[in-house]
């Protein structure tokens, strides 16, 4: 509750400071740094209860490559639905594979990902019983 409240005020009060200087601009830049602090103080608070090591190191340049995958992908023309959704589950796999190739995603990890889909996909699965 103090979370939600501390940063509603926050809000607010960014809003009240921003829009009439920055309009539409300055509700998203308000919104932006309030969202922050809340993921920030989120964070803080959790840790203090269960402390969990995260692997910042990891996260940031995968985002930021998520972003520049995203951004790409949002310079093209827009396009029928059917087209959009197939355009993005390619760019979806351009980022998993940059990932993969990148050497990002560790050793065990890229085993668990195979040894999953290994356990999904059977060979002969769906084929048609044979006669007796």
């Amino acid at each position: 509750g103090a979370i939600f409240a501390g940063i509603c005020l926050l809000c607010l009060g960014l809003y009240a400071l921003l829009i009439p200087r920055f309009g539409m601009f300055g509700a998203v830049l308000a919104t932006v740094i309030a969202f922050a602090c809340k993921a920030v103080w989120v964070y803080r608070e959790g840790q203090r209860s269960v402390p969990i090591r995260y692997e910042f190191g990891s996260i940031v340049p995968a985002a930021l490559l998520a972003v520049l995958v995203w951004g790409a992908r949002a310079l093209l023309p827009p396009m029928p639905l059917a087209a959009s959704l197939a355009t993005g589950i390619v760019f979806f796999l351009i980022y998993a594979g940059l990932l993969w190739g990148l050497g990002w995603i560790r050793r065990e990890e890229r085993q668990s990902v195979v040894a999953w889909v290994r356990s999904r996909v059977r060979p002969g699965a769906g084929a048609a019983p044979e006669a007796s």
